[in-house]
């Protein structure tokens, strides 16, 4: 009997593991200042101009060798490093200079407050001059005083994001930053070597007008290994989209280098040495010789602040890696305020974008709790598309920019929960440069299970499942039994388990020509989205599934309907 098959279920990834897939970054950031290409050893713009070296600065220099304030905690969950498609690799640019935007030049002293120092000092000051945002510089001990290890002479370290160790949450600065955002140091009113003094009330408040709008990890390794060739490719990837990244590096002798003449010279190439530490800095460009970083120990450090890792001492010694998706606020995805260089100045004709649209796919399966959602879209301009830019916004959250789709797909498939409101907004980039303006789609997806039918009469009779949407359905074995919904919305979906005495089905939609589908399977498997109804326009709409009524399977199994409005 029908009732008595076996089952088994299937599990499927939720919204958050899609939106939290930042190994597969590609090109797709909205930045992109500073791009250049060329084969001689960059200069960052952040030193091209004079930089003074204080007396005090340069007396510091023994202490730094002594002991450099460091602090970086190795992170407790893996994430690999994911080698970006070669035809992205193959067309990054031969260099990037991202450091025009930067703030000037820190100094962490004896703590080890390099995190904070790195992420709230460093790079969100760089957003704040990149977005126009203004703020900066802010003050690293905000969130320093909030996450560090221990109350000893440095403060014990920190973690770049929320960590448990010992069955202990120790948050990360990228939590803060996201959930409190940073206070200014014009506003702080603490020093920055006081990590002890908690934020105020009125400080809290104003760290709130600068929120992150989200973070991603492009990779972590809790054992302290580099990233290698993957990892290098990826912090490269970032960095040509105009993202700095935050990493964490094991510090060997040949990166304590002080007082450089020239950028050439600044040069970190000492991959053997002993580890001296752990220590967290901003990449903000790359040449053909390295990843150009700006560090925390003052201007007498390097070359005004700055200095290069080589390739090698990337690949075998920075672990831990973290862009973040700029401010939050406003309706609208974070902008780029700042044209973006281009190849060609001569054309300002921004790219045309096609309307975003959304549909369920035959074939892909429903969770419990979610349905797959397929958005499509294109663009088109004289000069060629080179990349799409996409961002989701969840109910009334902030717009997150999703790395995870690839730069050159024009369609990508979210899963996406029962119950909440999705904006999707998609914006393209041609080959000159220029960005078009953003086409959106809304979408709010409910389920309409069998059990919302309060009572099922011959010949249809309810079965419980657990590899169903709400733990049962509902089956037929009668030729013209038939389930009908009407809805508003756009589009709905047919879920119905799978097995090896069902049948032929029909499925019309608003009283149309009739399509055929099967729900027969060799072994029983739930939640499959068997048929479809897109509709142009939003409104009341009728699907109507029958039971042909097969030979020798005629069953017809109903779990529930997924709709899109």
């Amino acid at each position: 009997m029908f009732a008595q098959l076996q089952h088994k279920t299937r599990s499927i990834a939720g919204l958050a593991a899609v939106f939290a897939a930042l190994a597969m970054l590609v090109f797709s950031a909205s930045a992109g200042a500073g791009v250049k290409s060329q084969t001689t050893t960059l200069v960052p713009a952040a030193v091209k101009s004079p930089v003074a070296v204080t007396n005090a600065e340069t007396k510091k220099k023994k202490k730094h060798l002594k002991k450099p304030g460091m602090g970086a905690l190795a992170p407790k969950k893996k994430v690999a490093a994911v080698a970006p498609a070669g035809a992205v690799t193959a067309s990054l640019p031969t260099s990037v200079d991202l450091s025009n935007y930067s703030v000037p030049v820190g100094n962490q002293g004896s703590l080890g407050s390099c995190v904070t120092w790195a992420i709230d000092y460093a790079m969100l000051g760089w957003y704040a001059r990149h977005d126009g945002k203004g703020g900066q510089p802010f003050n690293p001990m905000y969130t320093y005083s909030q996450i560090h290890l221990t109350n000893g002479a440095d403060g014990g370290g920190s973690y770049p994001e929320d960590t448990i160790s010992g069955g202990v949450l120790h948050r990360g600065a990228l939590n803060i930053a996201l959930s409190q955002g940073n206070d200014t140091a014009a506003h702080y009113s603490h020093a920055t070597n006081d990590f002890v003094s908690q934020p105020s009330a009125s400080e809290r408040a104003n760290a709130a007008n600068y929120r992150i709008a989200g973070f991603q990890t492009l990779f972590a390794n809790p054992n302290k290994a580099g990233g290698g060739a993957a990892g290098a490719e990826m912090l490269k990837v970032a960095l040509a989209n105009g993202k700095p990244v935050a990493i964490s590096i094991r510090v060997r002798p040949g990166f304590t280098m002080w007082n450089k003449a020239d950028a050439a010279s600044a040069t970190d190439n000492d991959a053997t040495r002993g580890v001296t530490g752990y220590h967290e800095i901003l990449a903000t460009g790359y040449d053909q010789g390295g990843l150009w970083i700006q560090n925390s120990w003052g201007t007498a450090y390097g070359y005004k602040g700055y200095s290069r890792l080589s390739w090698t001492v990337v690949a075998a010694d920075v672990y831990d890696a973290h862009t973040i998706t700029g401010f939050a606020g406003g309706s609208n995805p974070t902008p780029n305020p700042t044209p973006n260089p281009t190849p060609n100045p001569s054309d300002t004709t921004a790219p045309v974008m096609s309307t975003v649209t959304q549909s369920m796919s035959i074939d892909s399966q429903a969770s419990s709790s979610a349905v797959p959602v397929r958005f499509n879209w294109s663009a088109t301009d004289a000069s060629g598309i080179s990349a799409y830019a996409v961002y989701v916004k969840t109910d009334s959250g902030d717009w997150t920019l999703q790395n995870a789709v690839p730069s050159n797909a024009t369609q990508y498939t979210f899963t996406l929960s029962f119950g909440h409101t999705y904006q999707v907004a998609v914006k393209a980039k041609d080959a000159a440069g220029n960005w078009s303006a953003y086409s959106y789609d809304t979408v709010a997806p409910s389920v309409f299970d069998d059990t919302d039918f309060s009572s099922v009469s011959s010949p249809w009779t309810r079965y419980t499942l657990a590899d169903t949407v709400g733990g049962s359905y509902i089956a037929a074995s009668t030729a013209g039994a038939y389930v009908q919904k009407t809805f508003t919305g756009r589009d709905i979906a047919f879920i119905a388990p799978k097995f090896s005495t069902a049948g032929r089905f029909t499925v019309s939609c608003d009283g149309g020509t009739p399509a055929t589908g099967d729900l027969y399977g060799a072994s029983t498997i739930g939640r499959n989205i068997v048929a479809t109804c897109h509709f142009q326009q939003s409104g009341s709409h009728t699907i109507k599934v029958t039971a042909e009524g097969t030979s020798g399977r005629p069953w017809l199994a109903m779990d529930a309907f997924a709709i899109l409005s």
